[in-house]
């Protein structure tokens, strides 16, 4: 790790966004650097204000006519004729379930005639008339002040395309309500923990039923193992394949537990496992385990991504809402930013972001111990396994979607008599 470039302090909070040219692993509770060229959008995300670079979003005044357009799977006002006047959009993060008091952002503008903050949306300004003007956020952890230019233009001839919403019946609309359905009305501090009793010593668990993904069947994700207790995580996917991170393995000979929706446990022993060809590195992350004997019916085990979903879920994956498990068995909430499906070292993995809008009070960085827990999508009520967790922070892992093939290998050199399931796509509309 560059340490000139970051410091990393385990007992304080960072101040801001600190870019790195480092990734974090999460490996068994330690921190440890790993280079990865090319992930310069990486960073370490800090526990107090962060501020993002304005996004000049101009909006259209006037039009001489407009209409509604389906554009692959979002809906659109399409403006002919358009003037067009400057607005900004500034988005910055207080990062949840930080130590210390409740913080706020203020918003300034050193020219109202210009451009004002706007009253309804945090993070928006809007044009008020041309010229420029100094736009400032500020709060305890910081001030930013930018200067910016502010205009309007017209055009007789050209079209507009502003988004409205997605279509009601595609995937994507599908996943977000998936999440923001459940999390509506509900607070963190109730609705965060998937159990509300949680004794591994005494082998007791009682599902917390304000948790927001109550109604969910999460008995795939397994709580405690007899090597790493609550870490060394895994995800069942399949009644006798188990599925976790490849540098922070469980043990061959571990018990495992899982917690069927009514509170009761299951064990099993996992007799053995075969990580995927050519790991390096924390890099293709993911073993696999099989277990002496299948699970019951009341035990559920994880589906994977067919391989066409980027017809029923077109374009940039940015914003869509994911299930984050973490090593305290909470039930957060991260937003996709990519999922990369390239070969080579560190071709296939999944990127996230923090979450937005009221996900966010569900969001928490990845931290040591967290490693090997599951990041899915919610299709149908069904849990869709994306990765495991490598990297710390908004987090990262290997691409599961993209190593079926191997992984169906594994599953079959293990025995057991499964192969992975992929979700069944076909009820929502090809792009």
């Amino acid at each position: 790790m560059q340490t000139t470039k970051i410091k990393i302090l385990l007992l304080a909070a960072l101040a801001h966004v600190v870019p790195v040219s480092a990734n974090v692993s999460i490996s068994g509770g330690t921190i440890l650097g790993l280079v990865r060229p090319g992930w310069q959008a990486g960073s370490f995300r800090g526990f107090w204000f962060d501020a993002e670079a304005p996004v000049q979003a101009d909006y259209v005044m006037a039009a001489t006519s407009t209409e509604e357009v389906a554009i692959s799977d979002g809906i659109y006002r399409r403006d002919y004729g358009p003037t067009l006047a400057t607005n900004y959009t500034w988005s910055y993060t207080i990062a949840p379930n930080r130590p210390g008091p409740a913080e706020t952002v203020s918003r300034y503008t050193s020219n109202a005639a210009v451009i004002i903050p706007d009253p309804t949306n945090e993070t928006r300004w809007l044009w008020q008339g041309n010229g420029t003007a100094t736009i400032t956020l500020s709060s305890s952890g910081g001030t930013r002040a930018l200067a910016l230019p502010v205009t309007t233009n017209s055009f007789v001839s050209g079209t507009v395309d502003t988004f409205l919403n997605y279509a009601p019946a595609s995937l994507r609309q599908a996943l977000i309500t998936a999440v923001d359905g459940r999390i509506a009305g509900k607070a963190p501090a109730q609705a965060l923990r998937i159990y509300s009793t949680q004794d591994h010593a005494a082998a007791t668990y009682t599902r917390n039923t304000s948790c927001w993904a109550a109604d969910l069947d999460l008995s795939a994700i397994s709580p405690w193992n007899s090597d790493g207790g609550n870490t060394k995580a895994g995800i069942l996917i399949s009644p006798r394949h188990i599925l976790f991170a490849a540098h922070y393995q469980i043990a061959d000979g571990a018990t495992i537990r899982f917690v069927t929706n009514d509170s009761q446990v299951v064990t099993r022993t996992m007799t053995a496992q075969a990580t995927l060809p050519g790991y390096v590195s924390y890099y293709p992350d993911i073993s696999v385990g099989v277990l002496d004997s299948d699970v019951p019916g009341n035990i559920s085990f994880a589906r994977v991504l067919p391989d066409n979903y980027t017809t029923k879920l077109p374009g940039s994956l940015l914003g869509v809402p994911v299930l984050a498990l973490d090593a305290e068995e909470k039930a957060t909430i991260n937003d996709l930013s990519y999922i990369y499906v390239s070969p080579g070292f560190y071709g296939a993995v999944v990127l996230y972001v923090a979450a937005t809008g009221a996900r966010l009070a569900f969001f928490e960085d990845k931290i040591g111990g967290d490693s090997g827990n599951p990041a899915c999508l919610i299709v149908d009520g069904q849990l869709v396994l994306l990765n495991v967790w490598t990297f710390g922070g908004a987090g990262s892992g290997t691409n599961v979607t993209y190593w079926k093939s191997a992984l169906n290998l594994l599953m079959t050199s293990l025995g057991g008599g499964y192969q992975l399931t992929a979700i069944d796509l076909s009820a929502y509309p090809t792009y």
